[in-house]
């Protein structure tokens, strides 16, 4: 296996993960999350992308900035230079580049691409950070993820949803390597599915440790967490009394 999150997810079970690297304890999808995640030890991080006006992606999760900045403009809008001018608690919204330098291979990365259109600029990125072999890219767009695998067949690919029964037979049909349901319609049933489908399932986003273990019990390959500090404690523990 020649790629990092796929390796992890296969034999870490269950691999934690970083939502917009580390959103409950630092500024969603800032280097700064994403630096409180890795210092945390979590080997997978997960991040939204968005296109500005002028072409460039930068790793922000909602369409505008209403929630975060209070400044009622869509992404889409605004030039990167504009952007630049943001600040949310002090912290800058960061490039998809400057992301993948922070990151630089230290642990894997899940690229959430929002919207379909610009998947090539997705793969541009990875490619001249040198970071193919430590990314894969998710979307709850089918033609996204499809799109990703035309274009570079070796980055890893994903499906989310959050409406049952799912999506296994479409995410297969996609060469996607993962399926990512949310954990309220993730049964055992839609787990053992997917497993036999030659599919790694990452679920999202389980911030109560209680629900985590039940998932690492059940045999889920990647937990997505706001916190993974309560993530990887209550794991490590589980571990440690099994040992």
């Amino acid at each position: 296996m020649d790629n990092l999150v796929l390796e992890l997810l296969e034999k870490e079970k269950p691999v934690v993960i970083g939502h917009r690297g580390a959103a409950g304890l630092a500024v969603e999808n800032t280097i700064v999350a994403i630096r409180k995640a890795l210092e945390l030890g979590v080997k997978i991080v997960e991040v939204d992308v968005r296109l500005t006006s002028d072409r460039k992606i930068v790793v922000f999760h909602d369409e505008d900035l209403k929630r975060l900045a209070g400044v009622d403009k869509k992404i889409r809008d605004l030039t990167l230079r504009d952007l630049r001018e943001v600040r949310i608690n002090n912290e800058g919204i960061p490039t998809l580049d400057e992301v993948l330098a922070e990151v630089s291979g230290k642990a894997g990365i899940l690229i959430e691409i929002k919207e379909e259109g610009w998947e090539d600029l997705v793969v541009s990125s990875i490619k001249q950070n040198k970071a193919v072999d430590w990314s894969a890219v998710i979307s709850f767009h089918e033609g996204a993820i499809q799109k990703v695998k035309l274009l570079y067949s070796r980055i890893p690919t994903g499906l989310i949803y959050a409406i049952p029964p799912g999506k296994v037979i479409d995410a297969k049909r996609l060469m996607a390597s993962m399926v990512l349901p949310n954990y309220r319609i993730l049964t055992n049933k839609h787990l053992e599915f997917a497993h036999k489908q030659g599919l790694k399932v990452v679920t999202w986003t389980v911030n109560e440790p209680s629900k985590a273990l039940e998932l690492a019990l059940a045999g889920v390959d990647g937990i997505t967490t706001d916190y993974p500090n309560l993530i990887l404690e209550a794991i490590s523990e589980a571990r440690r009394k099994q040992s």
